[in-house]
């Protein structure tokens, strides 16, 4: 009996991994409850989820966008609330490997630094947060990892939740096979075009995409040109990014990221490119030009997730150069840096998030 005390008391009840997850998750569910706890919200911010709400008495319809049927089992108010918890979740599923700290801080930086994922939340827009960060990067990494079945079955449902996300997904997934020269897997993108021929996807978004193809006539893309008017109409000027997407602590983030990684090569560290790591660096390529170049598609949509991409890459590189580094005194200043940063963001940011709802 007394060793047996001694070997519990010896083991711990969480590990540190397990820990970390619940109290990032911990975190996550206070901070999505208190909009309705203290300002009494019962319905969502923005003008989307009264079209959402439309949309999900039309059972046909609600097929080609079934992001939004979660809402129909639990209501729209606590699935819009809920995408913080989820968004976090999903931000573990997919980068818990490269560090235990990795999902929580790229949470941190997405909730408190940053304000894409909030200016999305106060339209409405909440879809399409999870269908990136909640849904798509769990599934991407899941699909680069898995064989040609899988990803033939598995790609389409990134698609079919939010169009954009799902294009981005489907990007970040050809980027990646193409770079490990897997291009077997591109059959996976078969049924993901047939689905999209069946549904007759119509958003602006496959509207402009399509007018890159050359065979795709005029009449075809009259036929796939819906709501042009709300989407942002022109191409994003770098200063209007630079101000009101990144900002100046973000930016400073990225120069901290950015110098350890370099402090790290120099001392002979060599990141192995991971095939999930590769998706994010083509999207790095593919999403400025969607951006900032005449082919814009949805230029304020696409900055929202350039910097998403960019608050992941920056969380891994700084976490992990850390790791290399292995100095005590860079740990420690660079954690009270970003302390700093968040101390000129955090409370905005919290603010702006108490004020997302409406009482109706």
């Amino acid at each position: 009996m007394t060793t047996l005390v001694l070997n519990l008391k010896d083991r711990a009840l969480l590990s540190k991994e397990d820990t970390i997850f619940l109290v990032g998750l911990t975190f996550s569910f206070v901070y999505a409850l208190l909009p309705t706890l203290i300002n009494g919200y019962n319905f969502p911010s923005g003008d989307d989820p009264y079209y959402y709400k439309t949309q999900l008495n039309d059972f046909p319809e609600v097929l080609k966008y079934y992001g939004i049927v979660p809402g129909k089992l639990i209501g729209l108010t606590t699935y819009y609330y809920l995408t913080p918890i989820l968004v976090y979740l999903g931000l573990y599923i997919g980068l818990k490997r490269f560090s235990i700290w990795c999902p929580i801080l790229t949470w941190i930086v997405l909730f408190f630094m940053v304000s894409p994922v909030l200016q999305d939340m106060e339209a409405g827009s909440f879809i399409g947060v999870l269908g990136f960060y909640a849904v798509g990067i769990p599934l991407l990494d899941y699909i680069l990892k898995s064989d040609i079945r899988r990803s033939t079955l598995l790609l389409p449902i990134a698609l079919a939740f939010h169009t954009i996300a799902g294009i981005l997904i489907t990007i970040g997934f050809v980027g990646s096979v193409i770079s490990t020269r897997k291009f077997i897997k591109l059959v996976a993108l078969i049924p993901l075009a047939l689905l999209a021929v069946y549904f007759g996807i119509h958003g602006s978004s496959v509207y402009q995409v399509a007018s890159l193809i050359p065979f795709i006539d005029t009449p075809t893309l009259d036929s796939l040109k819906v709501n042009q008017a709300d989407y942002f109409p022109d191409v994003m000027p770098l200063d209007l990014f630079a101000k009101n997407y990144l900002g100046a602590s973000f930016i400073a983030f990225c120069g901290v990221s950015g110098l350890m990684f370099y402090n790290a090569v120099r001392r002979g560290y060599r990141p192995k490119l991971d095939p999930l790591i590769i998706s994010f660096l083509f999207l790095t390529i593919v999403l400025p030009i969607f951006t900032f170049t005449d082919l814009q598609i949805n230029s304020d949509r696409m900055a929202k997730f350039l910097v998403g991409v960019l608050v992941i890459l920056s969380s891994i590189g700084l976490l992990n150069s850390l790791k290399y580094l292995d100095n005590k005194w860079l740990n420690y200043s660079s954690i009270t840096f970003i302390v700093l940063l968040l101390f000129g963001t955090a409370l905005d940011q919290f603010r702006y998030w108490l004020s997302l709802g409406e009482i109706v």
